[in-house]
C-alpha cells in the first residue's frame, strides 16, 4: 500500500473552506463592539453632563430633567433641585431649537415638570473656559 497521501482537487478545497472559517470565526471573536452610533443616543443624567462637560460635547445625548425657564436660557434641572429657588447645576438648552421641537411635538413646556430631551452638547465659549447647550432636537414630557 502506498503510504504517500495523493493531494486531489477536493481535498485542497476542503482545506482552503475550513481555513476560511476559522479566520471568520476568530475576526468575530476578537473584534470590539462598535460604538456607540448617531442613531442612538447616550442616556445620561443632568449632574453627569455638568460634572463631565468636555465628554459630552459634540456627541448626541438623551437627558430627562425638570423644565426651569427662570434663568437667562431655558434650562434642564436635576430633580434634587426642583424645589431651590436657585438651582446650582442646570444644562442651558437652545431657545431656537426648543421651540422649533416643541413645535414638532405640539406641546407646551412648562416649568418644574419632568421632561426627556434629546439633542446634540455644544460648546458655549466664554471668557474663561466654555460652558455646554444642548441643540435640541426632540422633547417629551415623562
Amino acid at each position: 500500500m502506498n503510504a504517500k497521501r495523493k493531494w486531489d482537487i477536493r481535498t485542497i478545497l476542503l482545506g482552503l473552506i475550513i481555513a476560511v472559517i476559522a479566520i471568520a470565526v476568530v475576526f468575530v471573536i476578537f473584534t470590539p463592539p462598535a460604538e456607540n452610533t448617531e442613531e442612538t443616543p447616550s442616556n445620561v443624567t443632568v449632574q453627569g453632563i455638568s460634572q463631565n462637560k468636555g465628554t459630552y460635547v459634540g456627541k448626541r445625548i438623551s437627558v430627562e430633567g425638570f423644565y426651569y425657564s427662570s434663568l437667562d436660557e431655558p434650562c434642564l434641572i436635576p430633580a434634587t433641585t426642583v424645589s431651590n429657588p436657585n438651582p446650582t447645576i442646570w444644562i442651558n438648552l437652545d431657545e431656537a431649537s426648543l421651540n422649533l421641537a416643541k413645535q414638532a411635538a405640539n406641546i407646551t413646556v412648562s416649568d418644574n415638570l419632568k421632561y426627556r430631551v434629546v439633542g446634540v452638547l455644544e460648546e458655549v465659549p466664554l471668557p474663561i473656559g466654555f460652558d455646554v447647550k444642548i441643540i435640541v432636537e426632540s422633547i417629551k414630557a415623562v
